[in-house]
């Protein structure tokens, strides 16, 4: 069996690791900050509003339910896999930024 990445999936690597190093890093502090102020305020179920920013930005480059095979994306589960891999590096902010958190995905 091949675990090599389709020509699709090397493009979508490529875009999911610009996005993370542009967006998802840079705003793992403003996550923790804002995560930190909901614990204090008694509120830990909220959702930090920088993910709701950083779902804005992914859903314009292309980077939303990668994880669904019916839309544009065209990946095989294993090109998913690499993918899922990459969001793996900010397992806090990247699931949830592109919509392929637990438990969709």
């Amino acid at each position: 069996m091949d675990f090599g990445l389709s020509p699709k999936a090397t493009e979508y690597a490529a875009k999911l690791q610009a996005f993370m190093d542009s967006e998802v890093f840079p705003a793992e502090s403003i996550y923790h900050e804002q995560r930190a102020a909901f614990f204090k305020a008694g509120t830990p179920h909220k959702l930090p509003p920088i993910i709701e920013e950083l779902k804005k930005k992914a859903k314009a480059q292309g980077l939303w339910n990668l994880f669904l095979p019916h839309l544009d994306h065209h990946l095989t589960v294993t090109d998913y896999a690499t993918l899922a891999e990459i969001t793996g590096w900010s397992p806090d902010i990247a699931p949830e930024a592109i919509n392929c958190a637990a438990p969709d995905t």
